[in-house]
């Protein structure tokens, strides 16, 4: 288990945007901004592992 002010490995802060020696705690709170706005959960058809890619021409004409 990591402390909320231990420091993350750098390859870790670099993947959020977070400068070098950026803590767990400066990626939690990422994560949270992240989620703040968010009004409703997803339907279950959105989720990632039900995701389907839309061929290019679809997206295109709408």
């Amino acid at each position: 288990m990591y402390r909320e002010q231990d420091e993350m490995p750098v390859a870790w802060a670099h993947a959020m945007a977070l400068p070098s020696g950026a803590s767990y705690g400066d990626a939690a709170r990422v994560l949270l901004d992240a989620l703040a706005g968010q009004a409703a959960l997803p339907w279950p058809e959105e989720f990632p592992r039900r995701y389907r890619p839309r061929p290019a021409d679809e997206i295109a004409t709408g």
